[in-house]
């Protein structure tokens, strides 16, 4: 018996319709970060009022952690995993950003110490 196979094509994702694709995702990415921010200040908070000395975790490793425990032990719904699979852009332009943000403030800070050239 001989089989058939229809392809059918999809259509390309509009710029708005993209948009909603990755939205849920993006925003699961964010509120993660969030509580990754929320839970650095508060270990910070903690050991600062009962004099304890603990290691700084910087939030992007809470953050990292985080996306781990939920993605090993509820998983992750189709609905998030577009805009899951953004995560490289948005560490590639964090990164870029606050390498920017060094060199901008380095060369701030070079050039207060400069002194005043009188122009002779």
């Amino acid at each position: 018996m001989a089989s058939t196979s229809v392809l059918t094509s999809q259509q390309p994702l509009t710029l708005p319709r993209k948009f909603f694709a990755i939205f849920p995702g993006v925003a699961l990415l964010t509120i993660i970060g969030l509580a990754g921010k929320v839970m650095e200040q508060s270990i910070a908070r903690y050991a600062k009022v009962h004099h304890l000395h603990l290691p700084n975790i910087e939030y992007v490793l809470w953050a990292i952690a985080i996306g781990f425990i939920i993605s090993n032990t509820l998983g992750v719904a189709e609905i998030f995993k577009p805009g899951i699979a953004t995560y490289e852009f948005w560490l590639k332009t964090g990164i870029v950003f606050t390498g920017r943000t060094i060199y901008c403030r380095r060369r701030a800070q070079a050039w207060r110490r400069q002194p005043c050239s009188s122009g002779h």
